[in-house]
């Protein structure tokens, strides 16, 4: 090395050294306003700033008329409010963003320490739309673009006939407007159903890299353009259990077959996530063909030629779920894949996993826990469904440790409880010659 460059590096970690910080580190905090808004906090000293707001005003919340309005307030962020006009938030919001889960929307903004002035106008835009009717108008395009880019995108398609399948309304509900509601909606729809979900007992107010006093001044500001109370009571998701067939000329076939899981309070909602894991969750290893370590995977090779894709899924709600598998492969060998893997669940059922099986699937758990706790964005969403639901904030230590103390008993019990359900399938693709539900069980 140069002595140059060698005495320019040695300059720069003396410059680090004494300018290097000790800063303490802080637990997320986690309270509640007078008048009910969760605000949760966690102080990372990152120099990327993230706040998310998360309203229980998903589409299982709509009902009748209100059908895609959950979709709509996707895109109306951006809109104008009384104080604000639509061009002026979205020059000064960029990295802003909307997604929605059948219960929550989550409304969130990244930015840098130096531009948290922004986040004030954040809250307002979230809080305080107010869209005047040409301006419903002009988000159009946008919720057909979404239906476009839906209908290209099979297993999307798949899991929202499933769920309409399953349920009855409210969980069945689907996350997208109907095509021919596209357009439909009012201002005035559109404001009832904000005032029955946009409640301050209904939504959290959570800030990454952010002081919690900071949060609470933001959550303050949001109060003031909400309703206080906790809105219209939620309906008890009812699962019911049916089949669903789209089909279509691609040979690539998608189908699932669950039946109702555990909901996210559960009790056996940890033995059932050690199960899914030992039942296999897809490639962790690029390339890996996947046999060592999922037994839906080992199952369906030994009847399929082609290449295939089979993963155990297991989607938890307040109060309900779906537990089984998705699987994509060919038409032709489809039946045959379908009927190997309902054999491979029934077989769980009947003779259970072993201890070693148990144990290698806890140890994947927990490895998934922790990698999804390092993860910024991963952690956010699932910090802000926390708050929003239950008002508390589990700790990761504890839940690995929760983990450990499950027994193979409670992972073996809660199969036979939950796989021997009423069961549910959707399937689209080239579907001639792949049996129906009734026929497979």
């Amino acid at each position: 090395m140069r002595p140059q460059v060698a005495s320019q590096l040695k300059n720069l970690s003396d410059i680090r050294a004494r300018v290097a910080v000790s800063l303490p580190r802080k637990e997320a905090q986690i309270t509640r306003l007078k008048n009910g808004l969760t605000v949760v906090s966690n102080e990372n000293y990152s120099p990327l700033v993230r706040l998310a707001i998360i309203v229980n005003a998903g589409p299982r919340h709509e009902s009748g008329d209100q059908r895609g309005l959950s979709h709509v307030l996707r895109h109306t962020m951006e809109l104008g409010t009384r104080d604000y006009s639509g061009a002026s938030i979205s020059r000064r919001l960029e990295n802003v963003s909307c997604t929605s889960t059948r219960e929550h929307l989550i409304y969130s903004l990244d930015g840098l320490r130096e531009t948290m002035y922004n986040f004030r106008l954040f809250g307002h835009a979230v809080s305080a739309s107010s869209p005047a009717p040409w301006e419903l108008k002009q988000i159009e395009p946008n919720l057909a673009w979404d239906n476009t880019l839906m209908a290209d995108q099979p297993n999307i398609r798949m899991l929202e006939a499933l769920h309409d399948a399953a349920y009855k309304g409210t969980l069945g509900n689907s996350l997208y407007a109907a095509p021919y509601m596209v357009g439909k909606h009012t201002v005035e729809q559109l404001g009832a159903f904000r005032n029955q979900t946009f409640c301050a007992k209904r939504m959290a107010v959570v800030g990454f890299g952010m002081s919690h006093g900071e949060v609470e001044d933001i959550s303050r500001m949001i109060s003031n353009h909400v309703r206080e109370g906790s809105g219209s009571p939620v309906e008890p998701a009812k699962y019911i259990g049916g089949s669903a067939r789209i089909g279509t000329e691609s040979s690539l076939v998608h189908a699932a077959l669950v039946t109702e899981g555990v909901s996210l309070f559960s009790k056996d909602a940890l033995p059932l996530a050690i199960l899914q894991r030992a039942m296999g969750t897809g490639m962790h290893v690029k390339w890996s063909d996947n046999t060592a370590a999922s037994k839906l995977t080992q199952a369906a090779c030994k009847v399929a030629k082609d290449p295939l894709a089979v993963s155990c899924i297991n989607i938890n709600y307040t109060d309900s779920g779906l537990f089984g598998f998705h699987v994509a492969a060919q038409s032709a060998e489809m039946d045959k894949v379908l009927r190997a893997l309902v054999a491979q669940f029934g077989a769980v059922t009947k003779s259970g996993l072993t201890q070693q099986e148990v144990q290698r699937a806890k140890e994947r758990l927990k490895s998934s826990l922790a990698m999804q706790h390092e993860s910024s964005v991963d952690s956010l969403e699932d910090v802000c469904v926390q708050a929003c639901t239950q008002g508390t904030l589990s700790n990761l230590e504890e839940t690995l440790q929760a983990v450990d103390k499950v027994t193979i008993n409670d992972v073996n019990n809660v199969a036979k409880k939950v796989i021997n359900g009423k069961p549910s399938m959707a399937a689209i693709g080239k579907l001639d010659g792949i049996s129906w539900l009734e026929e497979l069980m």
